[in-house]
């Protein structure tokens, strides 16, 4: 079997197809300097975009992994989640609050993803 990497790094890589599960690592706004609904909505729009790199869509997705800055934003990011699946089978889920690597994150989010044949 061959691991399809995608935007490998020498610490990584962005996403990670291994028979048919994909893994994205890690996807964060690209304006970390935005309040948190607009951080929240540009990560899932790059979630969006990983996901048909791999050949996935929302409708393949396993598991999520979400990280937040405050807690003070769970609320908020429910609702934009919802908004986001909504029409669609929601995976499994956990939320963690969590110290960032760049001040400025405030939502990061990793998937597992089913890839159909």
């Amino acid at each position: 079997m061959h691991i399809y990497r995608i935007e490998p790094t020498e610490k990584g890589c962005r996403a990670l197809v291994f028979g048919n599960t994909a893994y994205l690592s890690g996807i964060v706004a690209t304006d970390f300097q935005a309040e948190t609904e607009v951080q929240i909505t540009q990560a899932l729009e790059r979630v969006s975009i990983y996901l048909e790199k791999v050949g996935s869509t929302k409708d393949w997705l396993l598991n999520a992994t979400v990280y937040l800055k405050s807690i003070d934003d769970y609320d908020q990011m429910n609702r934009l989640w919802s908004e986001w699946l909504r029409g669609h089978e929601m995976p499994t889920r956990t939320t963690v609050i969590a110290a960032m690597t760049n001040p400025g994150i405030l939502f990061e989010v990793s998937i597992v993803t089913a890839v159909p044949s």
